[in-house]
C-alpha cells in the first residue's frame, strides 16, 4: 500500500531532513540526509531545505517505493525509512538527463536565435547610415 504525505511539516536537525507520511493510522517517518540531497557534507547547509522542497514529490515516490519493498527500520515509536545516495542518485540522475534532453532543443534554438540576432545586427548599423546619409 503506497504512503501518502501525512503532514506539509518538515523536521531539519543534525543535517537530516524529515517528513511524516502516513499508510492509514500509522505514521512513517522519512529521513533524507543534507549531504544526499546537496551533494556533499555541509552540515546546517542553507541549500538543504530549499533542495528537498523542490524535490519533495520525487522523495515521498522513493519513501513510497521503499515501503511497499518492506525497506525501513521499526523502532519503538513507529517505522522509518531512510533515503540514502543509493536510492537518490540513480532517479535523479535520471530526472537530470531528461530535463537536459527536454532543455536542449531550446538551448540550441536561444542559440540559433542569438546568430540570427547578430546577423541582422550589422544590416541594421548599415541601413542606419544609409538613412542618415540620405538625409
Amino acid at each position: 500500500m503506497p504512503l501518502w504525505s501525512g503532514s506539509a511539516k518538515v523536521v531539519d536537525h543534525a543535517g537530516v531532513i524529515s517528513l511524516q507520511m502516513r499508510d492509514h493510522e500509522r505514521v512513517v517517518r522519512v529521513d533524507i540526509k543534507h549531504e544526499v540531497l546537496i551533494g556533499g557534507s555541509q552540515l546546517g547547509s542553507q541549500a538543504a531545505v530549499p533542495a528537498f522542497e523542490m524535490n519533495r514529490e520525487l522523495i515521498e515516490r522513493l519513501a513510497s517505493a521503499k515501503y511497499d519493498s518492506s525497506e525501513y527500520v521499526v523502532y519503538a515509536n513507529g517505522p522509518v525509512i531512510s533515503i540514502n545516495y543509493e536510492d537518490w542518485e540513480p532517479v535523479v540522475g535520471k530526472y537530470e538527463r531528461a530535463a537536459r534532453e527536454r532543455l536542449a532543443p531550446t538551448v540550441d534554438d536561444q542559440s540559433s536565435l542569438l546568430e540570427d540576432m547578430r546577423d541582422e545586427v550589422p544590416a541594421i548599423s548599415a541601413n542606419s547610415k544609409a538613412l542618415a546619409a540620405v538625409e
